[in-house]
């Protein structure tokens, strides 16, 4: 039966006869057909990646993905730090600063470091002629003391120290305590070489080596008085953050040093020939560079930083001809000394 139902459907189609088509698979038995057979993956080649190059053309990006063989590794990204966002404390301004934020501050240590650092701390140096003018230098503070009569361009200290210890119960010595003046005993420098080795050259080395912490306490009043100069000109907001940042060094401990070496070192920035660009370099430009910070440790590194930032824009504010650059390590090392870990092994 088979046989004649294929017979006669080919005879239809010799004979012209129109059939609806069927499919295949219908008409066809199984197993007459060839079966596709599965064809093997090509196997991958070796060979060097090369990534493409995107710099040529800024506007293009890179594809999302890029494969890469196995054989190739891929390097990874170091590490990022974490973002950390610091939340800095605001600190109320009062309307005056107290005498001594700090009273554990030790003025005998900050006169003493200071001193360090103006003459290598040399009790010989305790009193000296100056190589600039007609006048003498005396302590811890390098107060100047012009001859009786005299004055000249730097500020004298000296008879306003004097004046300070008798303020505050410290004797002086005998033959200053009698004299009908304050002004130097010495007229010049050949005098004062030659009085070297008197008894009241003698007295006043003595004195001087046993007030470090009257003359720490001169020092800081002076530069704390001078305080309202230093701030007068800005605005009330600038000056609001110079003040908050002094009283920040103030109260960490050993934060005394810095500010006031730093005015010793280079000035206390109002001075309008002590410029380059209508840019200072002295404490005040320090204390409006520092961010606020909270007392402490991390208030003498940021004043260490604002004070090597000043200088290194002072470098770049002079003038070529100058040659500032080659001070900048003399200067970087005496600023090393207010790190906390020198501050705090130093008062150790």
């Amino acid at each position: 039966m088979k046989h004649t139902s294929i017979w006669v459907l080919l005879m239809m189609w010799l004979s012209g006869c129109t059939i609806a088509p069927l499919p295949v698979s219908s008409v066809i038995p199984p197993g007459l057909l060839p079966q596709p057979q599965p064809r093997p993956m090509p196997q991958p080649t070796s060979y060097a990646f090369i990534a493409p190059n995107y710099s040529s053309h800024p506007v293009a990006t890179a594809p999302a993905i890029i494969p890469a063989p196995a054989s190739i590794p891929i390097a990874t990204p170091p590490a990022l730090a974490p973002t950390v966002n610091v939340r800095r404390p605001a600190y109320p301004i009062p309307n005056s600063l107290p005498a001594v934020a700090n009273p554990k501050q030790d003025l005998a240590w900050v006169a003493e470091r200071v001193f360090m650092n103006e003459a290598n701390g040399d009790p010989n140096k305790l009193i000296t002629w100056s190589n600039k003018d007609n006048y003498a230098t005396l302590g811890f503070g390098r107060f100047v003391w012009y001859p009786a009569g005299q004055n000249g361009v730097a500020p004298e200290t000296f008879p306003a120290f004097l004046a300070f210890a008798e303020s505050n119960r410290t004797p002086i010595p005998s033959w200053l305590a009698q004299r009908p003046t304050r002004g130097g005993p010495w007229r010049n420098q050949a005098a004062f070489e030659r009085a070297q080795n008197d008894p009241e050259m003698t007295e006043l080395r003595n004195f001087l080596r046993k007030t470090a912490s009257l003359q720490g306490a001169f020092m800081v009043g002076r530069l704390k008085s001078n305080l309202p100069n230093m701030v007068g000109h800005l605005p009330p907001a600038e000056r609001e953050r110079v003040l908050k940042n002094f009283q920040v060094m103030e109260q960490s401990a050993g934060g005394l040093y810095p500010i006031l070496d730093y005015v010793y070192f280079k000035g206390d920035g109002t001075n309008p020939n002590e410029q380059y660009r209508g840019k200072g370099w002295g404490l005040l430009q320090v204390l409006q560079n520092m961010e606020n910070v909270p007392a402490g440790p991390v208030a003498l590194a940021e004043f260490m930083r604002a004070a090597d930032d000043t200088l290194m824009r002072r470098i770049a504010n002079a003038p070529v001809e100058n040659g500032e650059a080659r001070l900048l390590s003399s200067w970087q090392k005496r600023i090393q000394t207010y790190k906390p870990s020198a501050i705090a092994q130093a008062r150790r």
